[in-house]
């Protein structure tokens, strides 16, 4: 039985494109993806700031400066929450390792432009999806390789990640896209060396490291390499997913010594629940699922009446039966995050890398299909059509109506509302320098506050304390304590004495209170306060 991925040609049809051929179609789709991706992303590039989501970590560890020393690096990473509490406990609350790392190496690189932070992450992320897109494109021709570009760039999960630079989903997209085209390199090369296990065996750790679900989808992946090798008795693809699963394994088995503990939230129930709200928000994505996988028991059932079954078949129906499994284990790990409030994972980034298993498995599905003709189903077909095709233009017609183009609609508004987001908190920090100079003048000295949905430890009022405090220079930032637990107290002074702000409560917060300025982010206003106001609304 041939262990590769690449199905047995036929005179009639042509799959893998090779050589200029190749390049030229590659070099074509990379440039239209980039068009595309360049014609929503261009304006926030051109205004390119730091966010009050994610970017702080950036900031404080430039410290007003316009770059850092490397020795400096290795002081802000243990000084990270994360790192600290590890060094100090042996425990964490957050398992993601390998985040910090990457994110050193790239403040070391790009400094405070923020322009390059955002350029690089658009290139690599058509990068990494034309790394793989050639794979489809060199095995099994065209349709297979437009449907997964497609499939993955297409999804509404993007609008969460694109206009932002602090998720680990990028980082973990990455280390993803790094797995499947060395595993499909040696899987498929029954010559190629073992650097590229060694490469495998690099990008599965990284992955395993930069989230704490993320080991536990690379076993899942791990398991569905196994089965598929097993079925289709090629001992290159059992190898690798039992290299990948044993990494999985020892990265979670340290994950749970390591974890403080996880979320009450986290229960099949939740996700049961959210499974069932969320029916019809994924609905062309799930569709075309259901549809591909529907398509297979169909032929699959056509061929085991004829006798002539294919082992690839089965291991293709295996991958498409796991979607649907696969999308409520995603639900179930992501409930305590946006289940609990009433979002849907799927319009989120915590969809990955659900969406890029889901586009591997049904542009292969499109792929093994393409040699397979529909000359005596359909009439009026060409001798050169196959169901490959017919499927992969359906695939594609469907994503580009929906989507009314290749990005999912939510991806342009999401990145106008961050957009929109970054340039109202840097004008709120001029306000403040202006009502400040303003106050001062009239004989006023106010005391300047910072404030969130919940005192003291949401994540971008903290990063709100530091902006004011680098520029603002001199003048003390405050923030009101008061009703924070006993269990969250010393952390709350810790993360605000971190990022510049002093922590104050009761009485004495009261008095500043009586000539102030205070300044609030949240994702609604509020209007209960007694200072001078002025708020940050921040997108959902």
């Amino acid at each position: 039985m041939n262990s590769r991925f690449e199905t047995s040609q036929r005179p009639s049809l042509r799959l893998g494109w090779s050589g200029n051929k190749g390049r030229a179609a590659l070099l074509i789709l990379a440039i239209l993806l980039t068009a595309f991706l360049a014609k929503i992303v261009l304006p926030m590039v051109d205004e390119a700031k730091p966010s009050l989501v994610d970017d702080h970590d950036i900031v404080f560890a430039l410290d007003g400066r316009s770059t850092v020393e490397l020795r400096s690096i290795g002081a802000w990473l243990a000084q990270t929450p994360e790192y600290r509490e590890l060094l100090d406990s042996g425990k964490t609350t957050r398992f993601r390792p390998g985040y910090y790392v990457l994110k050193a190496i790239e403040i070391y690189a790009w400094g405070d432009n923020m322009r390059l932070w955002y350029l690089f992450r658009y290139l690599a992320d058509i990068g990494t999806t034309m790394l793989i897109a050639a794979l489809f494109l060199r095995t099994f021709g065209l349709p297979s390789a437009v449907a997964f570009i497609l499939l993955y760039m297409g999804h509404q999960s993007w609008s969460d990640l694109i206009p932002r630079l602090g998720p680990t989903e990028f980082q973990g997209n990455c280390a993803a896209a790094l797995i499947v085209w060395s595993a499909w390199k040696y899987a498929t090369d029954d010559q190629s060396g073992k650097y590229l296990l060694w490469l495998l065996a690099m990008a599965s750790f990284l992955f395993s490291i930069l989230k704490e679900v993320n080991s536990l989808y690379l076993l899942e992946t791990s398991v569905l390499a196994i089965s598929c090798g097993l079925l289709l008795q090629a001992p290159r693809l059992v190898r690798l997913g039992l290299l990948s699963g044993l990494i999985a394994c020892a990265v979670f088995a340290f994950l749970l010594m390591t974890v403080r503990e996880t979320s009450s939230a986290l229960t099949l129930k939740g996700a049961i629940s959210d499974f069932r709200m969320h029916l019809r928000g994924d609905l062309v994505f799930r569709s075309i699922g259901l549809i591909t996988t529907v398509l297979m028991v169909i032929l699959l059932t056509i061929d085991f009446r004829k006798g002539k079954a294919e082992r690839r078949h089965y291991a293709l129906l295996l991958l498409v039966l796991a979607l649907e499994p696969t999308r409520l284990a995603t639900y179930f790990l992501a409930h305590p995050i946006a289940g609990v409030d009433g979002f849907d994972a799927f319009s989120m980034r915590y969809a990955f890398p659900f969406v890029l298993m889901q586009a591997l498995a049904i542009a292969l599905v499109v792929g093994v299909l393409s040699e397979r003709l529909a000359i005596h189903s359909i009439p009026k077909i060409g001798a050169n059509a196959s169901i490959g095709a017919m499927l992969s233009s359906a695939i594609v017609l469907a994503l580009l109506v929906s989507n009314q183009g290749i990005f999912h609609p939510m991806v342009k508004q999401s990145v106008d509302l961050w957009r929109q987001f970054n340039s109202d908190a840097d004008q709120a920090i001029k306000d403040v320098g202006h009502k400040l100079v303003e106050r001062r003048l009239a004989g006023h000295n106010p005391a300047l506050f910072v404030s969130g949905p919940t005192p003291g430890i949401w994540e971008p009022a903290l990063a709100l304390a530091l902006y004011l405090k680098l520029r603002l220079s001199g003048t003390p930032v405050y923030a009101d304590i008061t009703g924070v637990s006993d269990i969250e107290h010393d952390y709350a002074v810790y993360l605000l004495a971190r990022y510049g702000a002093w922590p104050i409560s009761g009485e004495e917060a009261q008095k500043l209170k009586a000539n102030c300025i205070e300044v609030h982010v949240d994702i609604r206003r509020i209007t209960n306060s007694k200072c001078d106001i002025i708020q940050i609304i921040k997108p959902l």
